[in-house]
């Protein structure tokens, strides 16, 4: 049985020397299928290399759009409509998860019962912060 897709989205404006957190994170993930939407808001910086480089090397597939800047609000409007994973997962560009976290996350609703699933609207998580070099 194919394991349901997971869409993971990130918006991001000017953040190409801060994207490659989340990239690596995703890249790391145990959770086999994966989808990445990346929606550029109009960045006037080098972050098209950065996605390119990315998407050469991922091993999950990757939507690429760029759109006019327009807040994140519009941002995250695009990448509901592109996604088509039964899961949806937003990340900002800095973001990082642990390799197992998607996987855990999808184990975590999948144990709900069915007939309790309508109460409730998402699986949320804890951030920490790792302070290095302090």
């Amino acid at each position: 049985m194919e394991m349901p897709l997971v869409s993971v989205f990130t918006c991001v404006y000017n953040r190409a020397d801060k994207i490659n957190r989340v990239f690596r994170s995703i890249n790391s993930q145990t959770y086999p299928n994966i989808e990445h939407i990346i929606i550029d808001d109009g960045s006037t910086d080098s972050l098209m290399e950065v996605v390119d480089e990315y998407m050469r090397t991922s091993k999950y597939p990757v939507i690429f759009k760029s759109k006019v800047n327009g807040g994140k609000h519009t941002a995250t409007n695009m990448a509901w409509d592109l996604a088509k994973g039964e899961y949806i997962l937003q990340l900002d560009s800095d973001d990082e998860l642990l390799p197992h976290a998607v996987e855990y996350l999808v184990g975590l609703w999948d144990k709900i019962p069915d007939d309790l699933k309508v109460d409730y609207w998402c699986v949320h998580g804890r951030c920490k912060i790792i302070r290095e070099n302090i």
